[in-house]
Order: C-alpha cells, then structure tokens, then sequence
C-alpha cells in the first residue's frame, strides 16, 4: 500500500481535532473522568480526549474517522494485526512527537523517511498508509 504523506495525516487529524473539540465543548463529558480536577476547556483536557479517541479508534478499528474521511489505514510494519498495546504506545509517543515542537511529525515530510513515519510510528513500529475508497473497515 502506498504511504500516506504528511499533508493525508495533517488533514485526518484536524478532522479528528474538530469532532473532538465539539464534542468537548456540547457535552459536559469531563465530568465522568473522576480524577479531572478542571473543567472541560482546559486545553490539557482537549489533548486527554484527542489522546483517548486516537488510542480507542486505533484498537478499534485500525482508523479514525477523519483517516476513514482522508482513506487512511494503520498498520503494523510486520504486516500482523495491530493491537491494542500498539495503539496505546503509539498514542502516548506522539506526545513525545509533539513535545520536541513538532519535530517528530515533521520527519514524515522528510524526503529520506521512505517509510513516511513520525517518531510516535518508528516507536510503535506502525506506518499509516493510502486505502482505496471502497476498502472495508476491520
């Protein structure tokens, strides 16, 4: 399958980012996490939830919905089944992605990166890659 270029990934996840977001800011859902001591437009509690819906999307269904949109798949390099420890490593690594200001999410541009992976996708040994229209959800 061909590799999915920075720009897929940049539109997917700003999809994501907007459902996530409206979902945040109609429902009061901070309020079932017991431990959340703020309120739901801390923007510490807008990246939990974006981290949460990419790691249960991922187990889920190896997508999200704004990959489904884009035709984005995740996949494991080894070609086996991705699993739900996969998708949690590779959630929390993209923190680390983000972290080093972005630099991790720049390398998939990176002419030299074949593969087009981020840091958090070398950490979690996945690729993200291009799906025709009609290919069926896992």
């Amino acid at each position: 399958m061909p590799r999915a270029t920075l720009l897929d990934r940049f539109f997917a996840a700003a999809i994501d980012a907007l459902l996530v977001a409206i979902v945040v800011n109609l429902l009061p859902i901070w309020r079932i996490f017991p431990f959340w001591r703020g309120s739901g437009d801390d923007p510490d509690f807008i990246v939990f939830m974006l981290l949460a819906y990419h790691a249960a999307f991922w187990a889920w269904k190896s997508t999200t919905v704004g990959s489904i949109i884009c035709n984005l798949r995740l996949v494991r390099i080894d070609g086996a089944p991705l699993r739900p420890v996969d998708a949690i490593v590779r959630a929390l690594s993209s923190v680390l992605s983000g972290a080093a200001f972005g630099l991790g999410f720049f390398t998939i541009g990176v002419d030299s990166n074949r593969e087009r992976q981020g840091w958090h996708d070398k950490i979690a040994g996945t690729l993200v890659v291009r799906v025709p229209k009609d290919w069926p959800l896992p």
